[in-house]
């Protein structure tokens, strides 16, 4: 397709031989294709920056819901730990109460 070009601008345009004429279509062909090549490049970024994105975000989400969990699973413990603390001291003044029953039963 490109003899034919080359034939009709060197018959429309004397000053301009068919070597120039073709090394200039060269030219054109390389940026054009330069171009198409760093707009698919570009396209394929925004693709990924994108999908990089919803991935940060979706584990952003999982990382707070996980915080979520750490934080009740630390307020159940905590619960339990001072339930256990009330419990030991109760447990401490029976059995203080106990051993004074039983001294004052061994008075008497």
């Amino acid at each position: 397709p490109r003899a034919p070009l080359l034939a009709r601008l060197e018959v429309e345009l004397p000053s301009c031989p068919a070597s120039a004429a073709s090394m200039r279509l060269d030219v054109m062909a390389r940026r054009r294709a330069f171009r198409h090549a760093s707009r698919a490049l570009e396209l394929t970024r925004e693709v990924r920056m994108r999908e990089l994105a919803h991935k940060a975000k979706q584990l952003l989400q999982e990382l707070a819901v996980e915080e979520g969990r750490l934080q009740l699973r630390w307020e159940e413990q905590t619960a339990k730990n001072a339930r256990r603390s009330r419990l030991d001291r109760e447990l401490a003044e029976m059995e203080r109460t106990r051993q004074a029953r039983r001294a004052e039963e061994e008075a008497l």
